[in-house]
């Protein structure tokens, strides 16, 4: 729940299941203030039975998706003509030379999950 005093944005939703009325109706009263809603995902959603059963609505009813992969964003397209693809960049992470200090500037924290099966 985003409380009521945060100003309209874009909300991004990480594997969100939209496969309940209650959950269908909130995310439709966001899109209705005005925020822009996206959904993120990076496996092929047919391996679970929440966005088949649901007609992958988390995806066609939605803004826009996000994915990690050109085949993944192949696969989207049929729910959402709306893609981009943001490369994982795990691979690509560069060495820190030394800990940042709390007077060095700002820090970068970087979050992955680990995927029952991933497209590539």
């Amino acid at each position: 729940m985003i409380p009521n005093n945060f100003k309209l944005g874009v909300l991004i939703l990480l594997r969100q299941f939209i496969n309940r009325p209650d959950i269908a109706s909130h995310v439709e009263r966001m899109i209705a203030k005005g925020w822009v809603v996206v959904s993120a995902m990076d496996d092929d959603p047919a391996h679970w039975a929440g966005y088949r059963d649901s007609n992958y609505i988390a995806f066609r009813g939605l803004h826009a998706v996000s994915v990690s992969t050109q085949r993944l964003a192949k696969r989207m397209e049929e729910f959402n003509p709306n893609i981009g693809v943001f490369a994982n960049l795990i691979f690509e992470l560069r060495t820190i030379p030394q800990k940042p200090s709390k007077t060095s500037g700002r820090s970068r924290i970087f979050w992955c999950s680990q995927s029952p099966r991933r497209l590539e």
